[in-house]
């Protein structure tokens, strides 16, 4: 496809925004570096705005955005890191991260600002939500957002999450309060024994069932493994 073609492609979903047909949606190979360091050149005003690793992302050097997505892909399993592609310019970057607990599960991402309010993030979180709910069967799906993060909480609120908790942490970000929201979606499979309560109030009763399931332990261990390897890995 033509460059003219493209920012004809681009003025057409402008107009209406973004749905799965006009995306592909797969895991990080290292043959996409020069695409991430692309996305994260047109997005360095507001990348590093709530997220504390990016903060000088436009001034990252060819090895960092390497080593950075070197890290990815060897994240396996739940946490596999997946790219968003139109005509193979990157969109926006998606993974899986380990929640509260292990019948639940954290997703992370951001996207190229080029896209900016074109529904880009509001989609990604849609498809990995369902993968997680309907391939992973997790009871429950985690976001946290910065509370001055607007952007981010209209993408948790159009696809169905609920703030139930916040909680105090270091500032992330240029932009960063350190004052932190939860926000929870369950899986409508099991809505009958875990409900937004149960996070409002620390109760952790619905865990007792799980416990007992020896998946449940083995994901349990492969969470806690995908996170050391993550934080390992990476050095700001």
């Amino acid at each position: 496809m033509s460059r003219k073609q493209i920012k004809h492609t681009l003025h057409e979903r402008k107009q209406r925004g973004f749905d799965l047909e006009d995306i592909v949606l797969r895991p990080i190979t290292m043959w996409d570096v020069l695409k991430h360091k692309r996305m994260c050149e047109s997005s360095k005003k507001i990348l590093g705005n709530y997220l504390g690793w990016a903060e000088n992302i436009g001034r990252w050097e060819m090895k960092q955005h390497l080593r950075w997505i070197s890290i990815h892909t060897k994240s396996t399993g739940y946490y596999e890191a997946y790219g968003a592609f139109l005509n193979e310019q990157m969109m926006g970057f998606i993974t899986f991260s380990p929640a509260k607990d292990f019948v639940g599960i954290q997703i992370c991402y951001y996207t190229n600002a080029l896209y900016g309010s074109m529904g880009i993030g509001s989609l990604l979180t849609d498809v990995m939500v369902q993968r997680a709910f309907i391939f992973n069967k997790f009871q429950y799906v985690e976001l946290h957002i910065d509370v001055e993060n607007i952007a981010s909480q209209r993408v948790a609120e159009k696809n169905g999450f609920q703030a139930v908790v916040d909680y105090e942490c270091a500032k992330s970000g240029k932009l960063g309060s350190g004052k932190m929201q939860v926000w929870i979606k369950i899986n409508p499979d099991f809505a009958d024994s875990i409900s937004l309560d149960d996070f409002r109030n620390g109760n952790n009763e619905y865990l007792i069932p799980a416990y007992h399931s020896l998946n449940a332990a083995v994901a349990a261990i492969s969470a806690l493994r995908g996170l050391a390897e993550i934080m390992s890995g990476f050095k700001h």
